[in-house]
């Protein structure tokens, strides 16, 4: 168990390094096996940050992202959505679909700025931008498109039958309009959508 949790770090870390720094994104600077034999990443310091569902809501109270006046909350969230899109765009240019888009894995700056983190399941696939074709590694509930509902009903159906579960994946190799941009119009409209905003 160990050992695939390691690998899967070695996995991420290796793909961050291939994919490159961005201002968007939270950068792996490097990595080292510790004395203790436990796998350390040295990512980005981001000053301020706070997770955007932290600065969505924070002890059950609207958060800073809705701070202020209705004008000014909008142009927070647009700020927000424009730095993730960013950090989306580089990273489907360069072959990398991230397939783990919400906003706990986007980081807000104390200037406001959005980082996107977490490359966990992230993978690299062929093709680039709207041709790139990548293998399903996970998702999160609420953020998944209707393409990605009907792999993991199919993939569920092969009932440990790994072969055909593997032979799945790699037939099935999702875009990014399949995973990450419909994660991100989800993100979008759950930021419009939040219950403080009814009140603009």
């Amino acid at each position: 168990k160990r050992d695939d949790v390691e690998r899967q770090h070695c996995e991420e870390a290796l793909l961050m390094l291939q994919l490159g720094a961005h201002p968007n994104i939270v950068a792996l600077h490097y990595c080292v096996v510790s004395d203790g034999d436990e796998f350390l990443m040295f990512l980005t310091l981001v000053d301020g940050a706070k997770s955007l569902d932290d600065a969505i809501t924070s002890n059950g109270r609207p958060g800073t992202l809705y701070a202020g006046t209705i004008d000014a909350v909008r142009q927070r969230i647009a700020g927000v959505l424009v730095d993730v899109a960013a950090a989306l765009a580089f990273c489907h240019g360069r072959g990398v679909l991230h397939q783990d888009v919400k906003q706990e894995n986007v980081l807000v700056g104390a200037d406001g700025s959005a980082k996107l983190m977490d490359f966990g399941l992230a993978s690299m696939g062929e093709g680039v931008d709207g041709a790139l074709r990548a293998e399903y590694k996970g998702y999160t509930p609420t953020y998944d498109s209707p393409e990605m509902c009907a792999l993991r009903e199919a993939l569920l159906a092969t009932k440990r039958d790994w072969e055909a579960f593997y032979a799945i994946k790699v037939d099935r190799r999702l875009s990014p309009a399949m995973h990450d941009v419909f994660a991100f119009g989800a993100m979008a409209a759950a930021l419009h959508t939040a219950p403080v905003m009814a009140h603009g």
